[in-house]
């Protein structure tokens, strides 16, 4: 289903293209890069994961490029803690509206749980803050919140995960039309096809974060991951719009490493 909605001005931009990157991904609380929905899996007691996600969207003539360094520790076997950076770099309408063309965004610092678990299935929760790290012009001046609830059935040679997200956003005094609660919904799925390729699915719908739009952006994302001879994972997906207020295209790229 598709949505109307009212013609952008060269200010808008930078603004739609960085609420949408938020509401359908960011905070995307990503599993295995470059799904959009999160799994219950965690790293066990001791353990580190590293994700190098990047992400570049196209948006009503402007470019957003995000890359998303992810650092997971496993303070329990079933609870992880999580810092996740954000750094941009925008180009040509964007890049006016925000009045610069590179810089940090907000950084999520979570806990993630794996509450309970009957094999196959298995449930958890991911929730923490934003921190108000971004540069002037890329993200709000408060902290802000994320909370995150899934579902995972884990049988070999498919994962798939549902998730249902939620984002509240600080005040921004100079965006009225903001909105500040931001809900998502997702699913996706891994296939394993051999020891070393995955094949990667997911969809998801999210609130528009503008009070001027009643719509729900929706996307679809297809991709792969594989585990390279040096023991780290390399990825590629690729995000396509679903309806009209949804991001038109977005590329991911990463790599994973876990020791």
């Amino acid at each position: 289903m598709a949505f109307d909605r009212p013609a952008l001005d060269r200010s808008d931009l930078f603004v739609l293209a960085a609420g949408l990157v938020l509401a359908v991904s960011a905070p995307a609380l990503r599993a295995a890069h470059p799904l959009i929905s999160e799994d219950t899996g965690t790293q066990g007691r001791g353990k580190f994961e590293l994700e190098l996600g990047t992400q570049t969207t196209h948006v009503e003539g402007g470019r957003v490029r995000e890359l998303d360094p992810q650092l997971s520790y496993g303070v329990l076997d079933t609870v992880d803690a999580i810092v996740r950076p954000s750094y941009f770099w925008l180009g040509g309408p964007a890049a006016d509206a925000a009045g610069r063309r590179h810089g940090f965004g907000a950084t999520a610092i979570d806990v993630k749980w794996r509450a309970a678990t009957s094999l196959p299935w298995s449930v958890g929760t991911r929730a923490g803050v934003d921190a108000p790290t971004a540069a002037d012009g890329l993200g709000a001046r408060q902290p802000g919140a994320h909370a995150l609830f899934m579902v995972t059935y884990d049988a070999a040679p498919v994962l798939a995960t549902a998730n249902v997200a939620y984002t509240h956003l600080p005040r921004d005094p100079g965006d009225g039309q903001q909105r500040r609660n931001l809900l998502r919904v997702s699913a996706g799925a891994l296939a394993r096809l051999s020891e070393t390729v995955q094949l990667a699915a997911d969809i998801a719908i999210a609130r528009a974060d503008t009070l001027d739009e009643r719509g729900w952006p929706a996307v679809a994302l297809v991709g792969g991951i594989m585990r390279t001879p040096w023991g780290f994972d390399v990825d590629a997906g690729y995000q396509f719009a679903l309806n009209r207020i949804a991001p038109t295209g977005a590329w991911l790229l990463g790599a994973t490493l876990r020791w």
